[in-house]
């Protein structure tokens, strides 16, 4: 097995985009398993926004994306208005990125 990368150390693309897939999953996962009456807990909001940030921070334009999507829909549910934002954020950057057939995916 195996050596999990140190304090400092960088991880490698491939464990960082699977770090990535995990996190997007678990924000899907918490969002898709609260009851409608209930709404989605901050949990969905939470592990989406560290998927966004981490996808930023390596350049993942399509992760990013799709986390925006994630979080946006979640906090657009909750009453949050800032999911809006983030929805016209995907949305843009899908556009710029010529990939609005993926964002219509991901939000459906």
């Amino acid at each position: 097995m195996g050596r999990v990368p140190g304090p400092g150390v960088p991880a490698s693309p491939e464990r960082t985009r699977h770090r990535l897939t995990q996190l997007l999953a678990t924000s899907a996962a918490h969002w898709l398993s609260d009851s409608p009456a209930s709404m989605p807990t901050g949990d969905a909001t939470h592990w989406g926004g560290r998927a966004l940030a981490l996808a930023r921070r390596i350049g993942d334009l399509e992760t990013e994306m799709h986390a925006l999507v994630n979080v946006g829909s979640c906090r657009l549910q909750q009453g949050d208005r800032a999911g809006a934002s983030q929805m016209e954020q995907a949305h843009a950057a899908a556009g710029a990125a010529n990939k609005i057939k993926d964002l219509w995916c991901w939000a459906s």
